[in-house]
């Protein structure tokens, strides 16, 4: 059997918000029931890691995982935390693999000895909305930096808000602020919006 595709697109193209991904997941998702394939996750699953990495997450209904490997390797965490976000996306394309080719040498690819997802997670499971701010990590930044500067200096006025924490959305262009509250995220939308043109509230 064959298929036609048709997608409207909603997730910014090249915005490092899993946009891709996400509409590969769903595609794997509705051709098994399409075609009643009944193909279990695990199966999926494979198929999945072979289009790309981060499409296995989104064959899970989890708003937290943990990505091991490749980060293909899913396991679902379940925290009470309910964290507002604000978005920026810059009027800019960053394509994931211009990215890591800007990475020197594989060594920039591992996550420093020092930075502990595990503590992150304590701060998660506990709902300490200022150390989950204080602890976002994207390894990523430096080589987002290289290729375009000018994000390196929008992260830097975001960061002059009032938030508990600012960081690239995987490969960036976008950004995201950690606020408290879901009046805090429209108030800060509301804001930056007459300096941006794509700003969005989310939790």
């Amino acid at each position: 059997s064959g298929v036609d595709i048709s997608l409207t697109k909603c997730i910014p193209v090249a915005a490092g918000l899993g946009g891709g991904s996400s509409n590969a997941a769903a595609a794997l998702l509705g051709l098994n029931k399409l075609w009643r394939l009944k193909l279990n996750r695990a199966a999926l699953l494979r198929y999945a890691q072979k289009i790309g990495s981060d499409v296995p997450f989104f064959l899970y209904k989890a708003r937290f995982a943990l990505g091991t490997r490749r980060g293909d390797r899913i396991k679902p965490l379940f925290f009470k935390a309910k964290l507002w976000h604000v978005l920026v996306i810059p009027k800019l394309k960053v394509y994931t693999r211009e990215v890591f080719g800007a990475l020197q040498g594989g060594t920039n690819l591992l996550t420093k000895k020092n930075h502990d997802v595990n503590i992150l997670h304590r701060a998660l499971r506990k709902n300490d909305l200022p150390s989950v701010g204080r602890l976002l990590l994207n390894d990523l930044e430096t080589a987002i930096g290289q290729s375009h500067p000018n994000l390196l200096k929008t992260k830097e006025k975001l960061e002059k808000f009032k938030t508990l924490g600012v960081s690239f959305s995987g490969s960036g262009p976008s950004l995201f602020c950690v606020v408290r509250t879901k009046k805090e995220a429209f108030r800060l939308r509301a804001v930056l919006r007459k300096k941006y043109r794509q700003v969005f509230a989310v939790s």
